[in-house]
């Protein structure tokens, strides 16, 4: 019998919203906001051979994109520069490092969805500026690097922020199948250093005039940003369910248990899928993990939690548990403690959606029906499926 695919896991709802809103977004310059594959534009200018000598070398790279963001690169840091002061004022002290790199990248990952969705003055499509863009463009991946180097190394320091780029370049986290991150070394690390450095706060750097009302974004920013980690949680513990539940068939020849390898011509999506499953595999690993998140999201927040009255608690206790018993359990079993999973799971990203919504002041931004839809796990029908029909 030809063996079944291996379980990637359906985007869950809060990551199908954000990319389906991403996806639908074009700057001024008429270029979209989530370049995908820009080998579509059918243009010899619009890739290059990847020059640099690390991990890219030899691969396509966007150089379309390149030029554009380059054009604008002092706007662009100044706009990185914007976004690492909203960090000023939320402690006594400005936590500089890993922690604070995670959420301003976060911040700038959501900039463009509140832009857009915001109450008042809300741009419409083909208006973000290109500075903008570019800074979402630059910095998308980063809160996923990061998540990956606490799950790969929750205990380690890591002040130094040549860290991120030896971490993406080490695990091939710089490649997507057939082309690559096209920043240059030394713009990367400029951005990186920004990331780490003590804010410049002017009063007349430019990117404040996008953010009229900083506390209103920093609110959204903060909603989506729980949301973000339950979502990133329910991913995980899916994709580690799946694959113990999967794994359970192998005896029947029907699956083959993931390898875990580096492999160039992953997708950027699934070769952090393995990365993260690597670091599964050891139990005190999946732990220690949820508990960095949570204690960095109580530490960076510019809102103040007690152990008490921290909202996301009860979602990262129920992931924890779920983990506990998963590698446990029995295929069927699995399926099971995964229905009730993605029920208490549905009702904390419902809740958080409302919030968000509240706190820009919009209605209709994500869609009800989707959250359900997404929230219905193919792999674990299919493994219904299979286990039924050896009864």
């Amino acid at each position: 019998m030809r063996p079944i695919a291996p379980p990637f896991p359906n985007e869950t709802a809060f990551f199908c919203r954000f990319f389906k809103d991403i996806g639908s977004y074009r700057d001024e310059d008429n270029r979209p906001l989530h370049e995908v594959d820009f080998r579509a534009e059918q243009s010899a200018d619009s890739y290059s051979t990847c020059p640099f000598r690390d991990s890219r070398e030899g691969y396509l790279i966007n150089r379309a994109a390149l030029h554009q963001i380059a054009a604008k690169w002092k706007d662009v840091l100044a706009g990185l520069q914007f976004f690492t002061s909203l960090s000023e004022g939320r402690h006594k002290e400005c936590v500089l490092g890993l922690g604070r790199a995670w959420h301003v990248s976060l911040a700038v990952m959501f900039s463009p969805i509140y832009l857009f969705h915001r109450a008042k003055q809300p741009l419409a499509d083909g208006g973000l500026p290109v500075e903008i863009a570019g800074l979402f463009k630059i910095l998308l991946d980063v809160p996923t690097t990061i998540d990956l180097m606490f799950m790969k190394s929750p205990s380690d320091d890591f002040q130094d922020p040549k860290a991120i780029q030896r971490f993406a370049d080490n695990y091939l986290i710089l490649l997507n199948g057939e082309y690559a991150c096209a920043g240059p070394p030394t713009l990367i690390d400029e951005v990186i250093e920004l990331l780490y450095d003590k804010p410049d706060i002017a009063l007349d750097n430019p990117f404040r005039r996008f953010f009229p009302d900083v506390p209103e974004f920093l609110e959204f920013v903060d909603h989506m940003t729980r949301q973000y980690v339950v979502a990133i949680y329910y991913q995980l513990a899916t994709m580690f369910a799946m694959e113990c539940a999967f794994g359970e068939l192998s005896r029947l020849g029907l699956y083959t248990p993931l390898v875990i390898r580096d492999d160039h011509k992953f997708s950027a999506y699934e070769r952090r899928r393995r990365i993260a499953l690597s670091a599964m595999t050891n139990s005190d690993m999946r732990e220690t993990a949820l508990t960095a998140f949570a204690q960095q999201i109580k530490e960076e927040s510019h809102r103040s939690f007690s152990a008490e009255s921290f909202e996301i608690s009860q979602a990262l206790l129920q992931s924890q548990q779920f983990l506990r018993e998963v590698s446990h359990l029995s295929p069927r079993e699995i399926l099971v403690a995964h229905r009730e999973y993605q029920v208490q799971v549905g009702h904390f990203l419902r809740s958080c959606r409302r919030n968000i919504e509240d706190s820009i002041g919009a209605q209709g931004l994500f869609d009800e029906q989707m959250i359900a839809e997404r929230l219905d796990c193919p792999p674990a029908q299919q493994l219904a499926e299979i286990l039924d029909s050896f009864r």
